[in-house]
């Protein structure tokens, strides 16, 4: 367990460090990504039955191999991803290293972008459960990962482009086609009686959730075993507190976010998105492979701009950050004790 703190310890040092040198304030703030996603690279890359789908993707890769592209379990992008480390003569190691690569390099890049405040869009990327949760939900956190690359296309209403994006995400799982209809939602102007609509709507639907899956195993097959096996069943209260929050943030610093009005819609309606989807998760589980496509951004882009805002003065701006890390840590330190996703303790490569 000790590692991950270290791992958190370590990138804020690194970000000190950075600021001493004598770049403009844009060269810092790459140099900083590009370390991060070196350092979180290679954590995630050299891991060995870390993840509590590791085994199962370790005793697949054979199969993928045997079947090609075109191997049920998988969708192709990820058959591909384990073909070509075939190639490569890196076996299933290489497999996990290029799926670190292809997480955690889009996360960096859009971090990057469109963060005001690097640090922290990092340091809530690890210690929200989002990094860890990609040990085990590899492919899931693949196709969200790419799916970032829309942000640009979301903001500039170039729908092709944006589809385009959100096609390549959905090869490596299919629930990132939920992005396509969601073009239209993200950009709409928030009201508090959106919100309220949504809500009860959301909760009616629950209701339906079950034959709507069942309709879904029926299409693609080798989702079937959701229905009757653990995931048929929901989480508790816990997995929807992180993402209440989120919003509550959201709508108490609503004008602190931006000072672009359409970027302040977009981030709510990620929490807010982000919100009724984990509604869902209260009674399947399978929910989970849908909420951090709005949950992520929310918590690496939102929180860390109103932090940074020119709304909120300096002295409330530590406060604030030093709150924000605090339950972050607090948060980090509960999933790590419960070893959500099977993470701790953490084993490599070279000592397996």
């Amino acid at each position: 367990m000790l590692i991950y703190y270290v791992n958190i310890f370590v990138l804020i040092l690194i970000y000190f460090v950075i600021q001493k040198f004598h770049i403009s304030a844009k060269g810092k703030k790459a140099l900083f990504c590009i370390y991060s996603f070196l350092q979180m690279s290679m954590l995630s890359s050299f891991r060995y039955n870390i993840g509590t789908d590791y085994m199962s993707y370790m005793r697949l890769y054979g199969e993928s191999l045997k079947y090609g592209i075109n191997y049920y379990y998988f969708e192709p992008g990820y058959n591909l991803i384990n073909w070509l480390s075939d190639c490569i003569g890196g076996g299933f190691t290489c497999s996990i290293v290029i799926s670190a690569l292809l997480t955690v390099g889009p996360i960096l890049y859009t971090i990057y972008r469109y963060s005001e405040n690097t640090l922290l869009s990092v340091l809530l990327y690890i210690m929200f459960g989002f990094y860890t949760a990609s040990f085990s939900l590899i492919r899931t956190h693949l196709a969200v990962a790419i799916s970032l690359l829309a942000i640009p296309f979301l903001r500039k209403r170039q729908f092709f482009l944006y589809t385009i994006i959100v096609l390549i995400a959905s090869l490596f799982h299919i629930t990132a086609l939920v992005m396509i209809p969601f073009y239209y939602c993200l950009n709409l102007p928030w009201r508090v009686r959106q919100f309220i609509i949504s809500v009860l709507c959301i909760f009616s639907a629950l209701f339906l959730v079950k034959p709507i899956m069942i309709l879904g195993a029926k299409i693609y097959p080798r989702y079937e075993y959701y229905i009757t096996s653990i995931f048929n069943h929901g989480y508790g209260i816990q997995s929807l507190c992180l993402v209440a929050i989120f919003l509550f943030i959201g709508v108490m610093y609503k004008k602190q976010l931006t000072h672009n009005k359409g970027w302040k819609i977009f981030y709510i309606n990620y929490m807010l998105y982000g919100f009724i989807f984990s509604l869902f998760q209260l009674q399947f589980i399978v929910m989970d492979r849908f909420v951090p496509f709005f949950t992520l951004p929310a918590s690496i882009l939102c929180i860390p701009n109103i932090s940074n805002s020119y709304l909120i003065n300096k002295k409330n701006k530590v406060i604030f950050t030093i709150l924000i890390f605090s339950f972050a840590l607090l948060y980090y330190s509960y999933i790590l004790y419960r070893n959500w996703n099977g993470v701790t303790p953490y084993q490599s490569i070279w000592n397996k």
